[in-house]
This record gives structure tokens, sequence and C-alpha cells, in this order.
């Protein structure tokens, strides 16, 4: 177990999860209707392959500053070119209709994947490019987890997840559902929910390496299919289906997905997958404005327009990854290990989004 080097079904899973949020955004609950659980997906895979990939270097010499180097390194490029994105549209858009332009006081925050401390355009603490959201709450588990890191036994780990999971629940109840963190009205039941999701994928991690944590063989072609179902699930249903999404059924997927890999066939298509889905999380939302923009100038019809973004946000996303973010990550990949010193030998996990 601990010389496997990558998890593909992880990582193409992740790509299938953010199909179905650019879904959701695009048609809203309409035809994936709980699309906003995608994020609890990305959040319990990013717990295990962030545990996968470092885990053993931050016990060994990897500091919990060169840990942040490496994690900012990785995403904020694709961020700050999708948050400038985001505000060229709202720039245009503010200046055709005469607007005021005080929400630019707002880019230096979202540039920095933070929200907004002056509640300028409530309810969103992230108005510029919303899903950041989900990135702020990312980045404080990964710093969290790697601060303390030679604390966090898996009997903790076991406990942060339970505790989280307990007030998630809580919080679900009382909101109606599990779309939390997302405005400022649930931004502190952004906490809980993070937090169980990661440390119950670094729990699944610590328990799969050391031999305990078993699944049947499941096509991850079945696997990609049951997520997008219940994901695809309508919005008005009771709560609790949200909850046993979180705590039960993504749990599930997660473990299978860890022991089955695509066959050599699919393999292709699992790594296209793998790599669309950082850049397509991200530049989505504005990629649909400034088509929908386009398109609605040229009196593209509804129908059309739905499919013609629908492939072409996904193409241009893939384009950012292939053409700038994968020069840039090898570029600050070589700065970066030209600066730390060697590191105790450590297997690499699925790529650590």
């Amino acid at each position: 177990m601990q010389g496997r080097q990558h998890y593909l079904t992880l990582d193409a899973l992740r790509g299938v999860a953010a199909v179905a949020v650019m879904i959701y955004h695009q048609q809203h609950a309409a035809v994936m209707g709980h699309g906003y659980l995608a994020v609890d997906f990305f959040f319990i895979l990013s717990g295990f392959v962030i545990a996968k990939a470092y885990e053993r270097k931050l016990l060994s010499t990897m500091g919990f500053g060169q840990f942040a180097m490496v994690r900012i390194a990785r995403l904020y490029p694709l961020l700050i070119t999708a948050t400038l994105l985001a505000a060229a549209y709202m720039l245009m858009s503010s200046v055709r209709r005469g607007d005021d332009l005080h929400w630019l006081a707002l880019l230096p925050a979202a540039l920095l994947a933070l929200p907004d401390p002056s509640a300028t355009l409530a309810p969103d603490p992230f108005p510029i490019l919303p899903v950041v959201w989900s990135l702020f709450f990312e980045l404080f588990a990964n710093f969290a987890y790697a601060a303390r890191t030679r604390w966090l036994s898996t009997r903790i780990v076991a406990r942060v997840a339970a505790a989280s999971a307990a007030l998630l629940a809580v919080a679900m109840g009382l909101h109606g559902n599990g779309e939390l963190g997302n405005t400022y009205a649930t931004l502190g039941a952004g906490f809980p929910r993070v937090l169980f999701s990661f440390f119950a994928g670094i729990f699944f991690y610590r328990l799969h390496t050391s031999g305990r944590l078993r699944s049947p063989k499941v096509s991850p072609l079945i696997l990609a299919a049951l997520l997008i179902g219940l994901l695809a699930v309508p919005h008005n249903v009771y709560w609790l289906f949200d909850a046993a999404c979180v705590f039960v059924l993504f749990p599930l997927i997660l473990i299978a997905a860890m022991n089955n890999e695509p066959s050599v066939r699919w393999t292709s298509v699992a790594r296209v997958s793998a790599d669309l889905s950082y850049p397509l999380y991200l530049f989505h939302l504005p990629l649909l404005l400034w088509l929908g923009f386009v398109l609605t100038h040229f009196g593209v019809p509804p129908p059309v327009m739905t499919m013609v973004m629908l492939a072409t946000v996904p193409a241009l996303a893939y384009a950012a990854h292939a053409f700038f973010d994968r020069h840039i990550q090898a570029m600050l990949k070589a700065r970066i290990a030209a600066t730390r010193p060697p590191i105790a030998p450590a297997g690499e996990g699925a790529r650590a989004l």
C-alpha cells in the first residue's frame, strides 16, 4: 500500500464533481439539484490525498512554511487568473450600467482567497468569484493539519472528525440542508463542514495504508455514475439526504475509489478528468458569464446557448491547465525544490488539489 504512487480514480472523480458544480451553477436546481454537495466530496478527497502526499514529509523534515509555500504555489496561479477574469466581467458590467465601482476595493482580499471583511456586497463573502469560499476553507484545513501533524494521532483525527460531524449535523438541521459556508449567515458552519470531511479523508488514508480498509471490485464508471446520481437528486428533499451523502455515501465512494483503478482504455479519459477538475471549478463561473454575454449579443437562442456553454467552458478550462498552469507549476516546483533541503523518501499520493 505504501509504495503506491497514484490514485487515478480519486483524481478523475474530482473532475466529475467539478462538472456537476458547473451544471448546478448554470441550471441551478433544475438539473443538478445537489451540486453544492460536490464540495463535501472535494473536501474528503483532499483529506486523503493531502495526507498521502505530505504526511511522511511533515513528520520528517518538511516544515509548516515549506508546506504552505507548496500549497500556495499549487492553488494560487489559477485562483488569481480566474479572479481577474471575473473582476473584468464585473468591471465591464458596472461600466455599462453606470454603477459605482466601490467593489474594486474588494479585489485584494479576493486575490488572497479571503472573505470581504466589510460585507459590502452581502450576503456573499466572496462576491467577485463566489466559488473561492471553498478554497478559503480548504486552505484553513490544510494549514491546520500541517501545523499539528505530529500531534494528530489517528485517535485524535477520529475525534476531530466526530466532533465536527456533530456540529455539522446540527447546522444542517437548522439550515435545512448542507449548503453551508458560502454566505455570511452560514460562514461559521463552513468550519465543521470542511473539518469533518477533510479529517475523515485523513482517517481513511491511515486505515488504507495500514491495510485495514478494503472494498470489493467496483468499476470507476459505476462510482462516477453514482456520484452524479447523488448530486442530481432534486433540491427539495429533506436535509437528512445531505447528511447521508456527507457522512455515509461519500466516504463509501472514497473507499471504493481508492481500491479500484480505471482499466487501460479509460486511463486517458480519467487523466483528462483529473486535469480538468481544478481549472473547471475555478473558471466555470466567469466563463459562463462572458460566454452568456457574447452569445446573447449575437442573438443565440437559449437552448443552443446552453449546449455551446457546456462544450466550451470545459474546453477553455482545460486549455488554462494545458497552456498556462502546467507550465507555471513546473517552474514553481523547480524553484521550490531548489530552496528546500532534502527530505525523507515518501510516496506521492494523488494530485493534492
